[in-house]
């Protein structure tokens, strides 16, 4: 019983993880189109980079915690965040789905997968 109250935590703290990522990156990217003038049709570009920040760092932080199977808990990170931010995107826009949409698979998948890897494989430093 004790191992999944443990699992839990690990998991809401890999959203707040993810979700201050997103909200740093979009707080940034913003700052940025503010002050170099950039055009906001460049917004949803910037907006898929920082979700994709978010998944990396969510699956990163799972990854590192369970030691294992990082492959499987960034596929499973980037999935569920894709859905949730297609659902969102179709509730807001009443839009379908577009090529922009697999842009988004593509690139919150990519980000999760190697934030699950990285996650795995990142030595633990040893002080002598």
């Amino acid at each position: 019983m004790e191992n999944k109250k443990i699992n839990y935590i690990n998991i809401l703290m890999a959203l707040l993880v993810q979700v201050g990522i997103t909200l740093l990156a979009v707080s940034l990217f913003s700052i940025t189109m503010n002050l170099m003038d950039i055009d906001y049709k460049y917004s949803p570009v910037f907006g898929s980079v920082a979700v994709a920040l978010g998944a990396f760092a969510n699956a990163y932080f799972l990854s590192r915690k369970k030691k294992s199977k990082g492959y499987a808990l960034g596929g499973a990170v980037g999935l569920i965040t894709f859905i949730i931010i297609t659902l969102i995107g179709l509730i807001i826009n009443d839009g379908g789905m577009t090529v922009n949409t697999i842009f988004h698979l593509i690139i919150i998948m990519l980000s999760s997968l190697t934030g699950g890897i990285l996650g795995v494989n990142k030595k633990s430093k040893k002080y002598v």
